[in-house]
This record gives C-alpha cells, structure tokens and sequence, in this order.
C-alpha cells in the first residue's frame, strides 16, 4: 500500500489569501457545480478526445478540489475534476484530472482559463495538492504537487499550468523519484526530502520566473549524500526553462 503526503507550497513573497475545501466533503458549492456544467456541459462529458485515454468518448466528471482567491476585490475559483470512464470509478484506475479558474463578474462566474484534460492525476481519488497561483501581474495559473513513496523510495513532482489564449498549458514539469529509476532514497539521518517553487516577478514581462528549490539524498541507499539546489526557470514560447 503506498503512503501518500502531500507537499504544501507557501508563496510567502505574494501573500495570496487562499480559501481552500478539499472534496473529502460531501457538500460541492452552487458555483463549483455551475463550473463543471461552464467547462463540460455537465456531469457526463461526451468528446472523442477522450478515447485516446479512456478508451470510450465518455468520461464522468467529479469535482476533487476547488479553491477561492480574493485579489484587488476580484474574485477567483480554481475547480480541479477527475474524469472517469465508470460513474463508479475503479480503486486501481488511475484518473484523467482537468481544471478551469473562474472569475466573478456580478453574480456570474465566468471562465478565464480552461483544460479539460489536464493529465493524469493519480489512484484512490489522490490528484495530488493542487492551488492556484499568481504566474504573472494580471495572469493566474494551477500548481500541482504530489508526492509519494514505495519502500523506502521517495518520489515528488509539480506541475504548473499556465493561460495561454484562455487555456491552461503545461509550462513547467519538475520532480524525480520512483524505485524503477534515480529516484532519491529515504534516509532517517537527514531532513525530509522536498522540492518547492516560488514566483518571481520580472520587470517587463508578462510572465514571472519560477525558482525551483530541491534538497534530496543522492546515491544508492546504503550510501547517499544530502543535495540542495536552486534553479531559475524563465518561460520561453509557453515553457519554462533553466536560466
């Protein structure tokens, strides 16, 4: 059975205040329904596209997380939804994720930025921890981070998605880990392992930089050693690359 944590990311330099209900709730909000139904026309979503994942063009959306932000008396809604092939989803099956951030206008929730196919999230309804965030001056985005860990293995990684003409585009895709690889092993003489990024504001450009900081134990693990690294990522043509 696979232990899951989740890495909590504080974007301390922004102070965004965040509301955030995780689905572990019963109780969806009038506005995340209406979301779904903006996004996908509803509860069960019909798109060739699907195929392609599902293998079948039907998919049944479930909202898994949403979060409120409050900026300049604007108000936002990020909704993130998990797609599955059965209305009764499969333990083992691991699930589609999508997602839209919404702004108020009166009393009306209008999408600014959409993918209804983010990616794959992961098992037993675990999408991971996922927020919006502030990408540049006027833009908002998704982070998405998980992180897990198979005997004694540690593995972790964040995904950004940013607006792109309304869309929400994977720009930035960081992490290591898993026992078939490199991934970096436990080790109880050292802190946690983690890896966090932070937004940095550049003058004259659209879109902020991300600083991405690591500290993992490399090695095989009888015999590791602790690493700390920092890298700058400037987005180039809608991706994030290392300075």
């Amino acid at each position: 059975m696979l232990s899951k944590f989740l890495l909590l990311i504080v974007l301390i330099y922004i102070g965004l205040p965040v509301n955030s209900n995780a689905a572990l709730v019963n109780v969806v909000p009038i506005e995340v329904n209406q979301a779904i139904v903006s996004v996908y026309g509803g509860s069960k979503w019909h798109d060739k596209k699907l195929f392609e994942f599902l293998k079948t063009n039907t998919g049944f959306v479930t909202a898994q997380f949403w979060s409120n932000l409050s900026v300049n008396g604007v108000n936002r809604l990020l909704v993130i939804v998990s797609i599955e092939p059965k209305e009764i989803p499969d333990e083992n099956h691991i699930q589609l994720i999508g997602g839209a951030i919404l702004k108020q206008v009166g009393s009306k929730w209008i999408v600014e930025s959409e993918n209804k196919i983010l990616g794959w999230g992961g098992k037993h309804n675990d999408i991971g921890a996922a927020s919006i965030v502030r990408v540049g001056e006027e833009k908002y985005g998704i982070e998405i981070t998980e992180s897990d860990e198979v005997r004694g293995f540690e593995s972790f990684s964040i995904r950004v998605f940013i607006p792109v003409d309304q869309k929400l585009e994977l720009a930035l895709e960081i992490g290591a880990g898993g026992p078939e690889g490199d991934g970096p092993c436990e080790n109880k003489n050292f802190p946690p392992q983690s890896l966090s990024v932070s937004y940095i504001p550049v003058p004259n450009s659209e879109y902020f930089d991300i600083n991405a900081s690591a500290e993992y134990n490399e090695g095989d693990c009888e015999n590791n050693v602790r690493r700390e690294t920092q890298t700058l990522y400037h987005l180039y043509n809608g991706k994030y690359s290392p300075e």
